[in-house]
């Protein structure tokens, strides 16, 4: 339709004026998709039906000024399948006010989102914010930051049941995940929320006997403090074990590599070498910078690794909490139970995680602390 464009006021803002046989076609308040000269060199946005006066749409004032739309323009009207709505660069997601109540979305709930940019659909799951303002309640959520800086359409939300239980698990649930939010997506699959750190897909169809193991391993050589959560992998079958039993355990992992060596020298071609072999041997990319090498002149020593050590981390630091709270579960199984199967699978795990597995005359464990750590 032939549409009359002109400025509305003195920022620069325009207004689409619809002409007098389609503006019956049309509710105030209707969010549209908005094509400017379809076919030809378009020019597309998202607005809501208004009446300036007439019927029609604001055009942003950025539009106007870049593309001189004064006069008479060729427009296309598409219905938008949901609320269109912005992603700040920080990832928040600002959610319309009329969306908020329509959910009755309060503080904390945990929602599932279906949101569209340009082409591609989305669904993840957040916690709501809210914030009292002079004009009523603002709502928002943070979505993951790759999906920043951009306009969407939210096509659906739901709310899911928080903090609550609805399917049998093997371990004592609730007791694990005392000190988190969450909520049950489906059979195998929980979100956990802590504060305001970035949440965790887990899986929820444990068994204490599968992972003690693990668990001990990430006991004795897992990062336990600070922001990331991390294990190092000093052989090939370390690596793929504790990469599959990760991912086993958080499911939506993203652990990023690394490679410590120690040696006299490593050469351009030795590093490529090193990142070859640990590419065919546990399918792992390892980018050339994460390559860090101690320079040693000392030889002979048996704790040098020929291919060097892979370093595993997630900077997510609600993993390495999860994480604390599968070992002190762990061990408390163990006592309350006097499992000694489960014990022993265990302090194997913190045998093959930082014993001393090469010593000629026994295997043995060597524990270090600091004086800050003790209770006298």
């Amino acid at each position: 339709m032939r549409c009359s464009c002109s400025k509305i006021n003195r920022h620069g803002t325009g207004f689409l004026l619809f002409p007098k046989d389609e503006r019956g076609s049309f509710l105030i308040g209707e969010q549209q998709k908005v094509v400017i000269n379809p076919g030809k060199k378009e020019i597309s946005f998202h607005a809501r039906i208004r009446k300036q006066g007439s019927i029609g749409v604001y055009v942003p004032k950025e539009l106007m000024r870049q593309h001189n739309l004064i006069g008479e323009q060729e427009v296309l009207l598409e219905s938008v399948p949901g609320v269109v709505t912005g992603i700040e660069p920080t990832g928040r997601l600002y959610i319309p006010r009329e969306v908020g109540k329509r959910y009755a979305l309060a503080q904390d709930d945990v929602c599932y989102f279906r949101i569209q940019t340009e082409e591609n659909i989305h669904e993840t799951y957040c916690r709501i914010r809210t914030k009292k303002r002079a004009k009523g309640m603002e709502y928002y959520a943070f979505l993951n930051i790759h999906l920043a800086a951009r306009s969407c359409i939210i096509l659906d939300i739901k709310k899911l049941p928080k903090n609550k239980i609805f399917f049998e698990h093997k371990i004592d649930f609730r007791g694990l995940l005392s000190s988190f939010d969450f909520a049950e997506i489906e059979e195998r699959c929980t979100i956990l929320f802590q504060g305001h750190r970035v949440p965790v897909i887990i899986n929820s169809s444990l068994n204490l006997e599968e992972i003690a193991h693990y668990l001990g391993c990430f006991f004795a050589d897992g990062t336990k403090r600070g922001n990331d959560w991390g294990i190092c992998a000093s052989t090939f079958e370390q690596a793929n074990y504790f990469k599959e039993m990760h991912a086993f355990l958080i499911r939506d992992h993203n652990i990023q590599f690394g490679l410590t060596i120690t040696s006299r020298s490593l050469s351009i071609g030795q590093r490529q070498e090193l990142l070859t072999t640990w590419q065919e041997r546990t399918g792992t990319s390892i980018d050339s910078k994460k390559i860090y090498h101690h320079r040693s002149e000392s030889e002979g020593f048996t704790n040098r690794n020929t291919f060097g050590t892979l370093v595993m981390k997630e900077h997510r630091q609600l993993v390495q909490h999860y994480y604390n709270a599968l070992v002190k579960h762990l061990l408390s199984a163990i006592r309350q139970r006097k499992d000694a199967s489960l014990a022993q699978k265990f302090i194997c795990g913190v045998i093959e995680g930082d014993g001393c597995l090469n010593a000629r005359g026994r295997g043995h464990i060597q524990i270090a602390t600091n004086s800050k750590s003790l209770k006298f």
